[in-house]
């Protein structure tokens, strides 16, 4: 399976952050269960800080509690090979609005280790 490469040495210094922080889609870079990199509109959506997300957060902690099952298999069939389907979910924001998205996930080769690239 070939890996995108975010942050490549062909990408000017910053272009990345740039880009993703403008788009209006939520973006998120989730490793071990927790979040790498959040764009400024995922965290808007959700009500939470910036700092506070990359400070450790874990990732399915978004994600509506009847909903976690789907997501842990999604993420396991992507971790066998599978290239999988955008699906339908529901987070929590700032631990009570309830928000529907459709989530879309890929891995990629994130400040040279793997991770999952997360839009929604």
């Amino acid at each position: 399976m070939m890996l995108a490469e975010v942050g490549a040495p062909s990408s000017p210094a910053g272009i990345d952050n740039v880009l993703l922080d403008n788009v209006h889609a939520g973006v998120g870079v989730v490793r071990d269960g927790r979040f790498m990199y959040v764009n400024r509109c995922l965290a808007g959506m959700l009500g939470y800080d910036l700092a506070h997300m990359l400070a450790g957060m874990e990732a399915i902690a978004i994600v509506h509690p009847d909903d976690r099952p789907v997501v842990l298999e999604t993420i396991r069939r992507r971790d066998d090979g599978e290239v999988t389907a955008p699906y339908d979910i529901r987070l929590v924001a700032d631990g009570r609005r309830v928000l529907h998205v459709r989530v879309c996930g890929v891995f990629i080769n994130f400040r040279g280790v793997r991770a999952n690239l997360v839009t929604m």
